[in-house]
């Protein structure tokens, strides 16, 4: 029985510039990005507990949801010059001159194209959501002494002489059981307020649906409260920093803080936002795959390997910028959610056809 290959060698040979070029391009995307993070991240340097070593381990921590955002792009401008390459050689013509026809080389950088889309989303699920809590917590702690996020426990946080706890911080900055224990001098428990939620209101946050117990040595006296103004020097845009970014989830997550916000009254439009985006993720990288073919083809002698280069980085920022702009746009305009994410990938497909059929 005949075996059927799935990698031909010249599924191989074209796979392998691909590679390499797609490498180099995300190799300097992470330089690029971890630098420029570096620089922003000085202004930090010297305040509270962060020095070079935290600077350090945030950016990096941040680096795969950026290469994840930008994979795309990243795609787009490695096939270009992995195919640029072999242009550059005149080895693109002698395979069209042997018979190869532009769709074959289009299935053969989807094939190799293939890892990579594998790779972006397993980092998108699985890799993204845990170096960006870390990032994002590490920063915070570092900043602001006295901040603790734990999985299980919510925020805990220190002012004066009380402890607060708050188990989740919705998207608009409202917050959900909250825990306050007073204490005195000699760190005796003097009170504990209990609350369900708390919003922030002409300069004050007020408790809803409270229980509030003093507490002497001998007696605890308990108080009931539908609202209750709650003094205190936290504002919604120190807790902004713990909510919880649309682009930091993995798909379940989304799928189920969805839920979850949509539960306690939250709008959800720009998390819904992200879950498409996530699903139409494979899709937009495939596009970009197949959109540096035409490019490189036609005309292969009239354009050299910079100036292909440059048309692919020109078309992968335009593609950036329109998923970016389309997806605000459509939450503006309360257009649904799918439509924001799925317009600009398939306007790009359409896009892609049609130089196909121009090159071919």
């Amino acid at each position: 029985m005949k075996r059927v290959r799935l990698f031909s060698t010249l599924d191989q040979y074209i796979g392998q510039a691909v590679m390499l070029g797609t490498v180099f391009v995300i190799t300097l995307l992470f330089l690029l990005f971890s630098f420029i993070g570096f620089v922003d991240g000085l202004k930090f340097v010297g305040k509270a507990n962060f020095g070079l070593w935290e600077l350090v381990q945030f950016v990096l921590l941040s680096q795969p949801k950026s290469l994840y955002l930008l994979m795309p792009a990243a795609a787009l401008v490695g096939s270009t010059v992995g195919l640029s390459y072999l242009a550059a050689n005149s080895e693109l013509i002698a395979m069209r001159a042997a018979g190869v026809s532009i769709w074959r080389v289009g299935g053969a950088v989807l094939k190799t194209g293939m890892i990579f889309v594998i790779g972006g989303m397993l980092i998108g699920e699985y890799l993204v959501p845990v170096t960006e809590e870390m990032a994002q917590q590490g920063r915070a702690e570092s900043l602001e002494v006295g901040f603790s996020k734990k999985k299980y426990t919510g925020l805990w946080l220190r002012q004066d002489h009380e402890f607060i706890n708050v188990r989740e911080v919705l998207p608009d900055k409202s917050l959900l059981r909250i825990n306050i224990f007073r204490f005195d001098k000699d760190m005796q428990l003097q009170a504990h307020t209990e609350a369900e939620r708390a919003y922030f209101d002409n300069g004050n946050w007020v408790l809803n649906k409270v229980l509030h117990s003093d507490i002497d040595k001998d007696r605890v006296r308990a108080h009931k409260y539908d609202d209750r103004t709650w003094q205190t020097g936290l504002t919604p845009d120190v807790l902004t920093v713990f909510t919880v970014k649309p682009e930091s989830l993995s798909l379940l997550q989304l799928r189920r803080y969805i839920t979850h916000l949509k539960q306690n009254f939250q709008q959800t439009n720009e998390y819904e936002l992200a879950f498409w985006r996530k699903l139409f993720s494979p899709l937009a990288m495939a596009v970009m795959l197949l959109l540096a073919i035409p490019f490189v083809f036609s005309p292969l002698r009239a354009a050299n390997m910079g100036s292909r280069i440059f048309v692919g980085i020109l078309i992968a920022l335009a593609f950036y910028m329109v998923n970016l702009s389309f997806g605000s746009f459509a939450l503006i305009r309360d257009w649904p959610p799918l439509m924001g994410a799925a317009a600009p990938p398939l306007v790009f497909l359409l896009l892609a056809a049609i130089l196909f059929r121009r090159a071919a």
